[in-house]
């Protein structure tokens, strides 16, 4: 095994250990439902739905999917001492109802289409119905139709109907979700309600969260693992800022794993195989050790050749390309790149979880994760050859991505007495990556790639809440939220202009202006980000129909780079830095062998940022400081959350919102920031349950109006020194003003027959900009009429 990866396996597992020691330290026992111990049960015979109400008080279950449609069903008495799960037997019998458990100690009742139904004393077969779906967006375990969230549920059926193996397949199937990867650095771009970034750097923030198990994950390269054993995701659309970890202006993704169960042991093992010579694997096993202890172990594996080939020969296939073979020969060519193109995968992960449960108080669970990829990259199509039915690429470097992510997690539930619980959730995570991406994809004539020496990313997070009983009038629920993540990359792009068959004296790079290529090095040691919530919300019942929801959260974030560096280099040598004597070794640049100018210098010696420094008087060294990034930023905020639902029928609900949402600021080279983004969003939503729950509509109309929102573009530069910026430069982030975003999504599952599921998804967005102050720096205010070239800066 690799040093550094026996490092950070044997972490993980001190981690795992430390959490062993100390859970054995605590003098509590813990149970789940399937193993409870025997007690005591009177529960006379009586309509079903308030048999069950008494089973869940007597039991202590949280007993969900009470339903109209039960009404008329009469239940069997109750009567002795026994476990909660026979007594719930004993009571469902001969009703045509059965139950499912919904993680540890939630219980859901259903229809059992094999059964008859007992219905005001007749028997009678039972008729297909929608499964009641339980989730958990207000972190209860609630119907999802007596959940006043526009959130979509896909749970384990659908996820293998619909082929789901990472976050990116579920995006058909959730109105306004979209989910794209990236190629420079394996990032997972999400956009939610028309609201996403495009700012894949190490410190970048989604207005989407997304969490696993419950534990916030801030780097998509984090999330877009394999889904293996997956029990459910749900996708909540809008702000979350009361509830849900940080930086949710426009919604959070929640992964949920499933546990180890106490009912028996078990193994399952898939293989699958397709052409470009597919190859996956799937296998679970879950072990119940003892009555109080068990374990679950889940693994997957993708891989797949490439699906885009390489281009050899590509004279005329395009204006962008040489018209002939001969001009082909000053312009970048393919090279033998020891493979047959892009688009291969070479994924695992594997999952190690146990669960302790010794008694009704206490539920210990945990997990480690692992993830690789080790796959060449997304390829990025040209149009052009689209266009003729050509799936294939120009390159002219060998890409690669090495990326290893490595996951623990934990929580831990206290229940006390008066049905008041505490829940405490910890995770971290560290991801190490290599990349090389083709920047050019050979089509202008340069030789450019980006290039990710090292990239080391650190993050844990702890939170703690505490709740009261789904069976009070006055429900409420109040935690705090620490995080702190550090990033340490040394990024890298290689770079020589076109023209002159990149012979060292004809050619220059516009990164050293000298002849020869250039190197542009982002050197980050310590960019950190930390954070920190403290929320509250409240649910009150207005009377037996209506309810009124209070929330709001305080956030604070801190933004901090020290040391970190921009540096550009001349190198005297055709391809790249590595074999030129009077060059650069692989890897960054030693300290020797790095100039700073006398201003560059005394930003440096006073630790604060600083542009434009220059290689004028520069010695032997063939590298020199261009920005100083030593900055820290802080911003504050508090969210907030008022909602009012109603059930305008027993199976019609309405609800109204008013939620804000806030993301962090953004911290960039030189000292650049950007300013937080802020969001007030105008909901109305409607969910109903419709023909003896065959058909289930849900809808949502909504209004978000964005100060300072956050998006990313290109820094334009001149690269050819005729004073117009002509190319793309370092990735900005920058405020629109003003934004405003209207939508309207309907989400619809029709069970036309015992076999026919028929289920649509709709969103329709209007997003405009009300304000959008940036200057052009090619077209000034020819097509931004708000832009002030002479009086805006960036």
């Amino acid at each position: 095994m690799h040093k550094a990866t026996a490092i950070r396996f044997g972490r993980i597992l001190l981690y795992l250990t430390l959490w062993w020691t100390c859970s054995q330290g605590i003098a509590v026992h813990a149970s789940q439902l399937t193993n409870a111990k025997a007690q005591e049960f009177n529960i006379p015979a009586q309509p079903v739905n308030s048999a069950l109400v008494q089973l869940a008080a007597q039991s202590g279950a949280n007993v969900v999917g009470l339903a109209r449609s039960f009404d008329g069903i009469q239940s069997q008495a109750v009567q002795g001492t026994m476990p909660p799960l026979a007594a719930l037997e004993r009571l469902l019998n001969n009703t045509g109802l059965t139950y499912r458990l919904v993680g540890n100690r939630s219980i859901s009742i259903v229809q059992d289409t094999n059964r008859q139904v007992a219905v005001n004393g007749d028997a009678r077969s039972g008729n297909p119905m929608l499964e009641e779906v339980v989730v958990t967006g207000t972190k209860r375990a609630i119907d999802l139709q007596k959940t006043p969230i526009a959130l979509t549920y896909i749970g384990q059926p659908a996820i293998e109907q619909n082929r789901v193996k990472d976050l990116r397949d579920i995006s058909a199937i959730v109105p306004g979700l979209e989910l794209v990867t990236t190629g420079p650095q394996e990032s997972v771009l999400v956009q939610l309600r028309g609201v996403g970034t495009t700012n894949i750097t190490e410190i970048a923030d989604s207005p989407v969260s997304i969490h696993v198990d419950g534990i916030y994950s801030p780097r998509s390269q984090g999330v877009a693992a394999l889904l293996h054993d997956i029990e459910r995701l749900e996708i909540l659309r809008g702000p979350q800022g009361t509830l849900f970890g940080r930086n949710s202006s426009s919604g959070s993704i929640n992964v949920y794993n499933r546990r180890p169960g106490f009912e028996q042991n078990s193994f399952e093992f898939e293989l699958g195989f397709g052409n470009f010579d597919q190859r996956s694997l799937r296998a679970v096993a879950n072990w119940v050790v003892t009555d109080e202890f068990s374990l679950r172990f889940s693994g997957a594996a993708q891989e797949h050749n490439p699906y885009t080939g390489l281009l050899d020969n590509y004279a005329g296939f395009g204006p962008q390309y040489p018209q002939t073979e001969r001009e082909l020969e000053s312009f970048d060519q393919s090279v033998d790149l020891g493979q047959d193109g892009l688009d291969n995968e070479d994924r695992q992960s594997w999952r190690l979880s146990a669960l302790w449960q010794p008694n009704t108080h206490w539920d210990v669970f945990a997990s480690v994760e692992r993830y690789q990829d080790q796959g060449t990259g997304n390829a990025e199509l040209d149009p052009t050859l689209v266009d003729q039915g050509i799936r294939a690429v120009v390159l002219d470097t060998d890409p690669f991505v090495d990326l290893t992510n490595d996951v623990l997690r934990a929580q831990v539930d206290y229940r006390f007495s008066r049905g008041i619980t505490a829940t405490y959730l910890f995770g971290n995570s560290q991801m190490r990556r290599q990349q090389l991406h083709d920047t050019d994809h050979g089509r202008t004539g340069d030789f450019e790639i980006e290039r990710t020496e090292r990239s080391d990313f650190d993050f844990y997070s702890h939170e703690l809440h505490v709740r009261n009983g789904a069976d009070k009038r006055l429900r409420w629920i109040a935690g705090a939220f620490v995080s702190r993540e550090s990033n340490s990359i040394v990024f890298a792009v290689d770079q020589q202009n076109a023209g002159g068959e990149r012979v060292i004296n004809t050619t220059p790079s516009w990164i050293s202006g000298a002849p020869g290529a250039g190197v542009s090095y982002a050197i980050q040691p310590e960019r950190r980000s930390e954070s920190l919530g403290l929320y509250s919300q409240f649910s009150y019942d207005l009377n037996d129909r209506s309810r009124l929801t209070i929330g709001a959260r305080y956030n604070r974030d801190t933004k901090s780079d020290q040391g970190g560096r921009a540096i550009n280099c001349r190198v005297p040598s055709a391809f790249g830095p590595y074999f030129d004597p009077d060059g650069l070794g692989a890897g960054p640049p030693a300290p020797g062998q790095i100039y700073a100018d006398p201003s560059a210098q005394a930003a440096i010696d006073a630790g604060q940022f600083y542009d434009g420094g220059t290689n004028i008087g520069i010695g032997e060294q063939p590298c020199w400081v261009r920005q100083v990034n030593d900055i820290e930023e802080s911003w504050s905020n508090t969210t907030g959350l008022l909602r009012y639902d109603v059930d305008l029928l027993p199976d019609v609900l309405l609800y109204g919102s008013l939620a804000t949402g806030f993301k962090a600021g953004h911290i960039q080279d030189a000292g650049n920031t950007a300013e937080p983004e802020t969001v007030i969003s105008y909901e109305i939503g409607l969910k109903s349950e419709l023909f003896d729950n065959t058909l289930r509509i849900n809808t949502a109309l909504y209004q978000a109006d964005y100060d300072d929102l956050q998006f990313s573009d290109d820094d334009r530069i001149d690269t050819n020194g005729d004073g117009v910026p002509d190319s793309g430069g370092s990735t900005v982030v920058r405020n629109a003003s003003e934004a405003s975003i209207k939508g309207l999504e309907l989400e619809l599952q029709w069970l036309a027959s015992r076999r026919d599921l028929i289920e649509v998804a709709l969103a329709l967005t209007d997003a405009r900009f009300g304000r959008f102050d940036i200057p052009d720096p090619i077209f000034g205010n020819l097509f931004n009429p708000f832009s002030d070239l002479a009086s805006t800066s960036p």
